[in-house]
């Protein structure tokens, strides 16, 4: 009976001991599994505060960006692509830091299961909308973009006492007579062209009507009409070829100037040794020919390159934006674009018409004069 009962109390003792033991155990694990939480809630408190800050610069960088966005009329759509681009910064900044949180609680994750998949697979299929539409308005602002950059409202402020058409170029080329720098538009360049078409045929009849009157008064207006001309017409088409990105004197009035001198300088050449051989007699040609063979060259050079300046002025197509000459003219959209070339086409008709019209008169002039 002594021995039953040692036995009973002994299996008891370890069997307290065991439950002592589990009871630690489980102590143990709970403490365990409080530190590391304390852990993460620590490591994860840094982190945040760098999200925070990573945010906050996006923010301010993405404010700085629609600040600088140019005033045009697409100023909504380049807002709205820059807003995309501060949430997209901001979605990338918080996954960076937030690895670290997530790493920490991944065990707490883990235990959700299929909902936190769920969440992620619609996290990713957000994101990828997202993107597409980020793609979609980049795509439609520089298509925009293409266009020329300027705001065609901005022409009546220039002209607010004209109105902003082709007579307030007109007389903004002459208010510019001696500017040669800047840019002037096709709109501005063929308005002039076809509104000073008309106002040089009324001046040179004016001026020979008072010819016959007061000759003197007539010479020197004649002489300050055509410089005044001269000027007008350098000055504008100066403005042309810049607004198309070029440079006039080096491109195109420099060869232009030094061929024409040239070829006078040989014509005049030509005819003093034409002179020099009818005085002496001698039928030598031979220094006339390559005299007025170089003159010829150098004339046809001249044509060559004043068709090349009105072709390059009155057509080639504006730099688009700001270039080394300045800012872009206001009569630059598709409108104005229009216009200029309609203006073209009345101003080649009428220049055609009015050749044509005098070599008919002088035609039947030399035909009259050899019948009577």
């Amino acid at each position: 009976m002594v021995s039953k009962k040692t036995s009973s109390e002994a299996s008891a003792k370890t069997a307290g001991k065991a439950e002592e033991t589990a009871k630690k155990a489980a102590a143990k694990a709970v403490a365990g599994s409080a530190k590391t939480t304390t852990k993460a809630g620590k490591n994860a408190k840094p982190a945040a505060k760098a999200a925070t800050a990573k945010t906050d610069n996006a923010k301010t960088a993405a404010k700085k960006e629609a600040k600088a966005v140019p005033a045009t009329a697409n100023r909504d759509i380049a807002a709205e692509v820059l807003n995309i681009k501060s949430a997209n910064e901001e979605k990338k900044t918080a996954k960076k830091s937030g690895g670290r949180v997530q790493s920490a609680v991944a065990g707490n994750a883990v235990s959700e299961g299929e909902p936190g998949k769920k969440a992620a697979n619609n996290s990713k299929r957000a994101e990828v909308l997202e993107n597409a539409k980020i793609a979609e308005a980049k795509k439609f602002l520089e298509m925009k973009e293409t266009a020329p950059a300027c705001d065609s409202a901005c022409a009546k402020k220039e002209c607010t006492g004209c109105g902003g058409g082709a007579f307030c170029s007109w007389i903004k080329a002459y208010k510019n007579i001696f500017n040669f720098k800047g840019r002037t538009s096709r709109f501005e360049f063929w308005s002039f062209m076809l509104i000073n078409l008309f106002a040089v045929v009324l001046l040179t009849f004016g001026v020979g009507f008072l010819s016959a009157f007061m000759p003197t008064v007539s010479l020197v207006l004649a002489v300050i009409l055509y410089v005044a001309e001269i000027l007008v017409y350098l000055a504008i088409i100066t403005r042309r070829l810049h607004d198309a990105g070029y440079t006039a004197w080096k491109g195109f009035f420099r060869p232009c100037l030094f061929s024409w001198i040239g070829g006078m300088a040989f014509a005049i050449g030509a005819a003093y040794l034409f002179n020099a051989m009818v005085e002496s007699g001698s039928g030598d040609l031979t220094g006339i020919k390559w005299t007025g063979g170089a003159a010829i060259a150098l004339f046809i050079a001249y044509l060559y390159y004043c068709i090349k300046i009105f072709i390059a002025a009155g057509f080639f197509e504006e730099e688009n934006g700001t270039n080394a000459y300045g800012a872009m003219s206001a009569y630059c959209d598709h409108a104005h674009k229009q216009r200029a070339l309609r203006y073209a086409a009345i101003y080649l008709l009428l220049v055609l018409l009015s050749n044509v019209i005098q070599l008919a008169s002088y035609m039947l002039g030399m035909l009259g004069g050899s019948v009577y």
